[in-house]
């Protein structure tokens, strides 16, 4: 029968047998720096992938944003050219009823009654676009992530959202936190989006950002 030394740091692995995480002994003994060319084994998620780097997961985020920020320009682009156009009209509009040499200017009620009455069909599409923009995010961040655990970026950087302590896949409420945290929860909570993303940077064993504490998950790279 094989034995395993022990010693005050608890079990040392004998070679070819790898400790887990966190109960990684360096080779020349308790007390004592690593051989050289040792490394300790690289940081895993749960099913045994290599955790995502910080590199690929930043690239993936701004792959993400760039996608995002695109679908959020083609539903408020119209609305801002529409509201360019009714001020411009509205000006000429003023111009024409007041600018004649004689003519009474019109009061400051006046003014800002017109303004409001021109601006409201413009508020009305800025609301129905900031409605569009957050069905095709949730869409986006939620329901993809759920059914493949990627998202564009991800994709593209070959990297996959994983549940922890569990076999079964990501699920929609998973996702959904995720998004709450890293995608609702910012735009209210002020350097909260900075701190998120920092998170990982000394978070172990799974180099968790706040949002995948919330939801469970960590990011491991896929194996191919």
């Amino acid at each position: 029968m094989t034995q395993t030394p022990s010693g005050p740091a608890g079990p040392v692995p004998l070679s070819g047998q790898p400790a887990p995480y966190g109960q990684w002994t360096p080779p020349g003994g308790p007390g004592h720096g690593p051989l050289p060319g040792h490394r300790p084994p690289p940081l895993t998620a749960p099913g045994g992938a290599p955790l995502a780097e910080r590199s690929d997961r930043l690239l993936a985020y701004l792959i993400d944003v760039a996608i995002l920020g695109g679908v959020s320009a083609v539903f408020t682009l119209p609305a801002f050219a529409y509201q360019l156009t009714l001020m411009v009209e509205w000006q000429v509009d003023l111009v024409d009823r007041y600018g004649a040499p004689g003519s009474p200017p019109p009061g400051p009620g006046e003014v800002l009654r017109e303004m409001f009455a021109t601006m409201a069909p413009v508020l009305r599409l800025y609301l129905a676009a900031v409605a569009l923009t957050i069905a095709a995010t949730y869409l986006y961040r939620v329901e993809m992530m759920w059914r493949t655990g990627q998202t564009v970026g991800k994709r593209a950087m070959a990297l996959r959202v994983v549940p922890l302590g569990s076999a079964r896949p990501l699920t929609r409420g998973a996702a959904a936190r995720r998004w709450l945290v890293d995608g609702v929860a910012v735009q209210f909570i002020l350097l909260l989006g900075l701190l998120d993303g920092l998170w990982q940077l000394w978070d172990r064993p799974y180099r968790q950002c706040l949002h995948d504490k919330a939801a469970g998950t960590t990011v491991a790279k896929v194996t191919r």
